[in-house]
């Protein structure tokens, strides 16, 4: 891939066709999911070698752009440089602030990134409430809504528990875009404290994205829905049968 890189000094009608190249390559390495492969590529092609900040184009939209299409390829194998690159990516739209406008859409992809770090580092409490702000984002169609929305219950079904674990699952509940969303059954029993049956347990981990999934919070999901459903059968008056609250 190094033979690919672009030089320095290279003429710049040449080192934009480089760069074209360089993404069409990403894409398809993007498609045979080789993560490492199309970030390490875009990284030749739009970041210094020495450092995670960019200067081509000295714009620092197109900054932030790349170090978020980077930073997504590194989420699926690299959390630890994932964040890097977010970090960075904040800093330019920090900048783009300070010089007196907005871009929505990238601090919806920054926000999002930043809330699978946190949900893929367990940290659900934090990533549920990212989760939510990604609403608030004018920006976001319906479907990244429902999306986010999905996610955040899911999250918060995860989180520690605890008021405000309690809070933020009552406030989903009660938002009615979440009652199309696929977790809604699972955070209406919960809310309702009613046991949580197998069947569901089971499609609530297939709704984990890849990268939580490879990171355990499968188990998580297993551990959160036996302490609630040992709670739940203990406040049931009639009789409920042990596997459908044991998990193993």
């Amino acid at each position: 891939m190094k033979e690919l890189s672009v030089q320095a000094g290279m003429p710049g009608e040449i080192e934009d066709k480089m760069i074209t190249m360089h993404d069409t390559l990403a894409v398809v390495l993007q498609d045979e999911e080789d993560w490492s492969g199309a970030a390490e590529l875009l990284s030749r092609s739009h970041l210094p070698p020495s450092e995670c900040t960019i200067s081509a184009q000295g714009h620092e939209a197109f900054k932030a752009k790349m170090l978020v299409r980077i930073a997504e390829l590194h989420l699926e194998h690299d959390v630890a440089h994932t964040e890097v690159l977010v970090r960075h990516a904040e800093l330019a739209l920090d900048t783009i602030e300070k010089q007196g406008s907005n871009n929505l859409s990238l601090a919806y992809a920054t926000t999002k990134l930043r809330a699978q770090i946190y949900a893929t580092q367990r940290q659900f409490s934090i990533a549920a409430d990212l989760y939510i702000k990604l609403v608030e984002i004018d920006t976001a169609s319906v479907a990244q809504h429902l999306s986010a929305l999905t996610k955040a219950t899911i999250c918060a079904i995860l989180a520690p528990t605890g008021p405000g674990r309690s809070q933020r699952l009552t406030r989903l509940h009660e938002d009615e875009l979440v009652h199309k969303t696929a977790p809604f059954n699972i955070l209406q029993k919960i809310c309702s404290k009613q046991v949580v049956n197998k069947v569901e347990i089971s499609a609530l981990v297939e709704m984990l994205p890849h990268q939580e999934e490879l990171a355990g919070n499968s188990l998580s999901v297993h551990a959160v829905m036996q302490e609630h459903n040992l709670v739940a059968s203990g406040r049931c008056r009639g009789k409920v049968r042990w596997e459908g609250i044991c998990l193993k």
